[in-house]
Formats: structure tokens, C-alpha cells, sequence
């Protein structure tokens, strides 16, 4: 049952098959944002790396690095940004302002890379 958990520790193949696992559940890998945590500090990165040949194309989903921050925020002690980020992403999924990667299963027309992150923008400033 995933609502036990708050953290899974898994050496690095296995977190990969959960972590893509998890993103098939959700639709898209592309919206998983991650965290590598230590003793002294973080690193926080978008799930699915790099796509370089989406690179200037305003096509890419950046959920997952917004995600990644929002992480990296609840890290450093900013809960009440990273909430103020979720429920802005959650709202502009809910209004159907979605990049092409989702779109297509919501049949709406897409929003590339910037007007979607400016639709977030526009919900964290409501």
C-alpha cells in the first residue's frame, strides 16, 4: 500500500523500475520529479533526464524539473512554496493546460513549453 511509505530506498536499478513504474500509474514519466538526499545537502532532477532533441523546439514537458524543485524546496524548509507550486500545476492540469506529451490523452490542444509554464505562472499568482 504506497500511502504507507513517505520514502523508498532501493539501490539504483530497482529505484529505476519503481520510479518508471510509478510514472506509468500517473501516464507519463515525464511529470516525476526526484530527489537524491544525504547528510549534507540534495540533489534534485527531473526523473527522465535529458531529451536534447526537443532542445528550443518549446515542445517538452517541463513538469518534472518544476517538480524537482519543488523537492528541492520542501528540502530546504520552503513548504509553503512548494505547495503554492503543486496546486498550481494541479490547477492548470485540471483546467486542461497541458503540454503535447499529455494532451493527446485528454484530447486537447497542447500548449508548448513556455505557455505552459506561464499558465502555472498566471495559477501561482491567483
Amino acid at each position: 500500500m504506497p500511502a504507507l511509505y513517505d520514502v523508498i530506498l532501493a539501490p539504483n536499478l530497482n529505484g529505476d523500475y519503481i520510479s518508471d513504474a510509478a510514472g506509468a500509474l500517473i501516464g507519463d514519466i515525464g511529470v516525476l520529479g526526484s530527489a537524491n538526499i544525504g547528510d549534507t545537502g540534495g540533489m534534485f532532477e527531473a526523473v527522465h533526464g535529458t531529451a536534447p532533441k526537443y532542445a528550443g523546439k518549446n515542445v517538452a514537458n517541463p513538469t518534472g524539473m518544476i517538480k524537482a524543485g519543488t523537492l528541492m524546496l520542501e528540502f530546504i524548509g520552503w513548504a509553503e512554496a512548494k505547495a503554492l507550486i503543486d496546486t498550481a500545476l494541479d490547477r492548470a492540469v485540471s483546467a486542461k493546460k497541458v503540454t503535447q506529451d499529455i494532451a493527446r490523452f485528454m484530447n486537447v490542444e497542447p500548449l508548448g513549453t513556455k505557455e505552459f509554464a506561464d499558465a502555472v505562472i498566471a495559477f501561482i499568482k491567483e
